[in-house]
């Protein structure tokens, strides 16, 4: 019983410390990717919608609407 009880603490842990990790991973990425301050709530909120540990479709969403090139890349190209 106690290892159960264990077992779940540390897997909702675990679940809480990678759902936050996507968020900041997406926040940093879109931050890179655009300049506009609602695209960036926006897509941050896609990801936060889904409670912890069941973000995965919130991220594919993310990952298929995304700009395709970042800033920096823009900027190259445009040189």
């Amino acid at each position: 019983m106690e290892y159960a009880i264990l077992g779940g603490l540390v897997g909702g842990v675990w679940a809480l410390l990678l759902w936050l990790s996507i968020i900041v991973w997406v926040y940093r990425d879109i931050r890179d990717r655009t300049r506009d301050l609602g695209l960036q709530v926006l897509a941050v909120f896609v990801v936060m919608m889904f409670f912890p540990g069941f973000n995965i479709p919130g991220l594919a969403l993310y990952m298929m609407l995304r700009p395709r090139e970042t800033l920096e890349e823009a900027y190259a190209r445009s040189l």
